[in-house]
C-alpha cells in the first residue's frame, strides 16, 4: 500500500510539473489531456485514473499550496516566539517556498486560477487571525495581505532580485505595528 502510495504521488507529480510547464507557454483551455499525457509520458487512462481534466490538475496544485500556507500559518500560531519574529519566520517559510517554486507560484499567480488563488489566499489569512490583533480593523487586515501578495509579485516578476531574507524583512517592515 505505501508503495502504491509513493508510486500515485510520483505519477500525480509529474503530471502537476509538466502541466506548469506547458502552461508557460499555453493557455489551460489550449492544452489537451492527450498533450498533457505526451509530455509526462504517462497514457491517458493513468491520467485519467487521477484527474478528470487539466484544470482538475491545476485546481489540485492550487490546493496543495493553500494547504501547504495552511500549516506555515498553524505552526506560526503554536509558535512561544514574539510577534515580529513569528512574522518574519512565516515570512521567510512563504518566500522560500516561492524561491523554490518560483514557475508554479507565477502559475498560480497569473493563470487561470489567479483571481480565486489570490482569495483563498487571503481568507486562509483572515481565517488564521494572522493580522486580528495587530491590525486596527478589516480594512488595515485586507490592506496588509493585499501588500504582502503585491510584494512577492513584484518580488517574482524582477526575478527574485533579492534574498529571502530582505523580502521577509521588507514585509516585516511593512506590516502593521501594534
Amino acid at each position: 500500500m505505501i508503495k502504491e502510495n509513493r508510486r500515485v504521488r510520483r505519477t500525480k507529480g509529474s503530471i502537476q510539473k509538466e502541466l506548469i510547464i506547458l502552461l508557460q507557454k499555453h493557455r489551460i483551455e489550449d492544452i489537451s489531456v492527450t498533450q498533457l499525457c505526451d509530455s509526462v509520458p504517462i497514457n491517458r487512462s493513468t491520467f485519467y485514473a487521477h484527474y478528470g481534466s487539466t484544470m482538475d490538475v491545476l485546481l489540485e496544485i492550487e490546493h496543495d499550496i493553500i494547504n501547504l500556507c495552511s500549516d506555515y500559518l498553524y505552526y506560526y500560531q503554536l509558535s512561544d516566539d514574539s510577534e515580529q519574529d513569528k512574522l518574519f519566520k512565516l515570512y521567510m517559510d512563504v518566500v522560500n517556498y516561492v524561491k523554490d517554486n518560483v514557475e508554479t507560484v507565477k502559475v498560480m499567480f497569473h493563470g487561470p486560477v489567479s483571481h480565486k488563488f489570490i482569495n483563498d489566499l487571503v481568507y486562509l489569512s483572515r481565517q488564521r487571525h494572522v493580522y486580528t490583533q495587530s491590525c486596527g480593523n478589516d480594512y488595515q487586515e485586507f490592506y496588509t495581505i493585499a501588500g504582502i501578495i503585491s510584494v512577492i509579485q513584484v518580488w517574482i516578476h524582477r526575478g527574485l532580485d533579492l534574498s529571502p531574507q530582505q523580502i521577509s524583512e521588507i514585509l516585516l517592515d511593512m506590516g502593521p505595528t501594534k
